[in-house]
């Protein structure tokens, strides 16, 4: 999917659950916002799973991801 989709998708899913009591600046998604990573579907999610999240103020930053990032398998930096 692309970026303007899962915006969209993450409008759409704010606007259903009725997110504008958020804090502002404060990460912000409910329930229905946690899907399948691959299928972006709604339903229980198992074990060892890669999930979807959708919501508004998620992180401090974004970028795009790399080859630099993959290259030997997938390392993540929690610290932005």
């Amino acid at each position: 999917m692309t970026r303007r989709v899962w915006l969209l998708t993450a409008i759409a899913v704010a606007a259903l659950r009725g997110q504008s009591d958020c804090t502002p600046h404060a990460p912000c998604y409910s329930e229905a916002a946690v899907v399948n990573a691959a299928s972006f579907v709604r339903a229980a999610i198992a074990p060892n799973t890669l999930v979807a999240i959708f919501g508004s103020n998620l992180s401090y930053s974004t970028r795009a991801l790399t080859s630099e990032d993959v290259r030997g398998g997938f390392r993540f930096n929690w610290a932005g």
